[in-house]
């Protein structure tokens, strides 16, 4: 009788060694993930804060070259100003189609990797 309860007092303590190692798994896992995905997040926002620039500065270029070959000092930033309501207004358009579901598989392709 001894002995089986030696037994199950052994058998008592690896579970619970095991449930306490499983608990530290997943928290590390659930740590890797979201570090992942945040590293993921900052690198974004750092390409799209520079492509805004390039944008702001190829848009002030191609508005001062149209306003040379209009001869107008006005007109090439309108000219500039309507192809970015444009390029606004498609990529409204197509966020539900194309952009949401390119970022919602970014981040299950993350989670999972």
């Amino acid at each position: 009788m001894e002995n089986l309860k030696d037994k199950i007092d052994d058998l008592a303590e690896n579970v619970g060694g095991m449930l306490d190692t499983y608990y530290h798994l997943t928290v590390v896992n659930v740590t890797d993930k979201t570090v992942s995905i945040l590293s993921m997040a900052f690198v974004f926002l750092g390409l799209l804060f520079m492509a805004i620039f390039i944008l702001f500065f190829v848009g002030i270029g191609l508005a001062n070259y149209l306003n040379t070959v209009l001869e107008n000092n006005t007109e090439g930033y309108f000219i500039v100003a309507g192809i970015y309501l444009l390029l606004g207004i498609i990529v409204m358009l197509i966020r539900k189609t194309v952009f949401f579901p390119f970022i919602r598989n970014l981040l299950i392709k993350k989670v999972y990797e």
